[in-house]
């Protein structure tokens, strides 16, 4: 008589090894990337583990701890040669140049929608331009811009687009960044998705229409634009999001968490409906309606 082995799936405990070591290796410094982005980079890994599982574990506990001792190699070969050593596969980065120029414009629409890069984004220091920066992508990447304008009003548009324009796409090694700076002297809309890396966003000196950012899988540290009366909503799935409210900017916070831990700033008082506020809000000709949202991770508010 033959006797069947059963077990639970090894592909969960690989995935919360995998995921715990990606951060200590942050957390001590070795990795080159973003740790999100360096997750979303081993993707593949859960499917050698899975494949591993269906074609030997389930057929006896040698089959089953096989299975776990070669998926473990493979995660710590795969961390391994993230975290260091020469890992230029033709993964080489192409800079290019934008510049869009002001023109006349009094307000715009900007959006800005990498895939998976470190995403940096400060105000001008000119009143020539509308919009300028340095944005470093994979060759087998390609950013379209695009700009349309009716009457004063501009809509300009920054997406990636070619191989890894999937978000399990071309994926490699180093880390594409967007350098980019947005004019502070017109009102903005402004939106910005990112679906792997860091975003770091400091619009304290901007006058803000409206502000959307997403974040899939990453960490985001926003400082809010100080001038404007506007909306904002600021969403993670899985990661981080850092808020800071500028000086002279009064705030209305919402916070949306399911499994994400909050820390929120003392000087901001709760409201009856479960917002939270600054002192002066409801009273200054500059604040924000804002609501943050993170499914898994932390939401930290913090007040100047």
């Amino acid at each position: 008589m033959t006797t069947s082995y059963r077990h639970g799936s090894i592909v969960g405990p690989i995935m919360l090894i995998g995921f715990g070591a990606v951060l200590l290796l942050d957390n001590l410094g070795q990795l080159r990337e973003s740790p999100w982005v360096v997750l979303l980079t081993l993707w593949p890994v859960i499917l050698v583990v899975a494949g591993l599982d269906l074609a030997i574990g389930y057929r006896s506990l040698a089959g089953a701890v096989t299975a776990a001792i070669l998926s473990l190699l493979v995660l710590g070969g795969s961390l391994t040669w993230m975290s260091g050593g020469d890992r230029s596969l033709g993964s080489e980065l192409a800079g290019e140049t934008i510049r869009v120029a002001l023109n006349g414009v009094t307000s715009a629409e900007v959006s800005i929608d990498p895939v998976a890069s470190t995403l940096r984004v400060t105000p001008l220091d000119n009143e020539t331009d509308l919009l300028a920066g340095r944005i470093a992508s994979h060759r087998v990447e390609q950013v379209t811009q695009t700009y349309e304008r009716t009457g004063d009003h501009a809509r300009v548009g920054l997406e990636t687009s070619g191989a890894s324009a999937a978000p399990f796409g071309a994926f490699t090694p180093s880390s594409p960044t967007w350098e980019l700076s947005l004019t502070p002297t017109i009102p903005l809309d402004v939106d910005i998705s990112l679906v792997a890396g860091q975003a770091e966003l400091d619009l304290a000196e901007l006058t803000a229409d409206a502000l959307d950012v997403d974040v899939v899988f990453g960490q985001s540290s926003v400082v809010l634009p100080a001038q404007g009366v506007y909306a904002a909503r600021l969403a993670g799935v899985f990661g981080q999001t850092t808020v800071l409210i500028p000086a002279g900017l009064e705030a209305s916070v919402r916070i949306e968490p399911l499994l994400a831990a909050r820390t929120i700033d003392s000087d901001l008082r709760q409201l009856p409906d479960g917002r939270y506020a600054t002192a002066g809000y409801g009273q200054s000709e500059n604040q924000v309606d804002l609501v943050v949202s993170q499914v898994i991770g932390a939401i930290e508010i913090e007040a100047e």
